[in-house]
């Protein structure tokens, strides 16, 4: 493949990363909207933060959701707690 060629193929390479990690921030903003909700649920009802059974079930999904995708577990565990985290933070204020 000549250089010109390499250097086209490399940009529309990033521009299919661009536009994959801009779904990926929607839909990231689209759960935690979600997350909010369920927040401003559980303070009302007086419920806690966390639900640990939940989110060792939420995990466990992930994981096998992600490997079966050709993904590591340790990236999507990574990911997911990162994503917990921040889930716990929005919920709490």
């Amino acid at each position: 493949m000549g250089y010109m060629s390499s250097e086209r193929e490399l940009e529309k390479l990033r521009n299919y990363i661009d536009i994959a990690d801009k779904k990926l921030l929607a839909a990231l903003a689209e759960r935690m909207s979600s997350v909010k909700k369920i927040g401003d649920l559980k303070d009302e009802e007086g419920l806690p933060v966390v639900d640990e059974k939940r989110w060792s079930d939420v995990l466990s999904k992930r994981i096998a959701w992600g490997t079966y995708m050709g993904l590591s577990s340790e990236l999507i565990r990574n990911i997911f707690e990162e994503i917990h985290t921040s889930s716990k933070a929005l919920q709490k204020k």
